[in-house]
C-alpha cells in the first residue's frame, strides 16, 4: 500500500517546513537611523516653540497665538481670519483634556507652503467635546531664525460619524 500526497497536500507541507525553518532563524534588524545633531536641535526648538504657542492657544488667547505665527503666514490669514479659523478648529473641539507628543518630522517642504525649513510636531489629544484627536502643528525656521508655528489642525476620522 503507497500513500498519495496530492499536490495541495505537498505545498502546504513545505510552506510549515519553511515557516518552521525562518521562524528558528534569528531576526535581523538594521540599527536605528539617527538624525544629524542639526536636525535633532532643530526638531527640538520647533517643538518648543509650538509648546509655547499651544500654551496661547490652550489659554483662549486668539490674538497672542496670531502675534506668534510666522511671517508668512500671517501674510496669507489676517487676525480676523485667524480668529474664525481658531473658534471653528480648536475651540470647537472643546478643552484640551490630555495631550501627549507623538512625533516630530522635519523637512523643507509643506504642503501648500514655499520651500524652507520646517518641522511638523504631532500630538495626540483628547478633547472635551470631541474626545480624541491629532493636532498638527507645523512650525517654520522664519527669516529672523526663530521657529514660528505655521499653521493649526485639529482632527479625527471619529469627529466625521454622524450622531446615532
Amino acid at each position: 500500500m503507497s500513500l498519495n500526497l496530492g499536490g495541495d497536500v505537498k505545498l502546504v507541507a513545505l510552506a510549515l517546513l519553511a515557516l518552521s525553518t525562518a521562524a528558528a532563524a534569528p531576526v535581523q534588524h538594521a540599527p536605528p537611523v539617527k538624525e544629524a545633531p542639526a536636525i535633532e536641535q532643530a526638531k527640538r526648538d520647533a517643538r518648543a516653540s509650538a509648546e509655547a504657542w499651544l500654551k496661547l492657544s490652550d489659554a483662549g488667547l486668539v490674538d497672542a497665538s496670531w502675534d506668534e505665527l510666522a511671517t508668512g503666514m500671517k501674510k496669507d490669514v489676517s487676525r480676523e481670519q485667524w480668529r474664525l479659523i481658531m473658534a471653528r478648529m480648536r475651540f470647537g473641539a472643546g478643552n484640551v483634556t490630555a495631550r501627549a507628543i507623538w512625533k516630530t518630522v522635519y523637512t523643507d517642504k509643506l504642503l501648500g507652503a514655499p520651500p524652507g525649513t520646517y518641522v511638523t510636531v504631532l500630538y495626540r489629544s483628547q478633547f472635551s467635546k470631541r474626545g480624541a484627536g491629532v493636532e498638527n502643528i507645523p512650525v517654520a525656521l522664519d527669516a529672523d531664525g526663530k521657529w514660528r508655528v505655521c499653521g493649526y489642525h485639529a482632527d479625527s476620522p471619529e469627529w466625521y460619524v454622524p450622531a446615532k
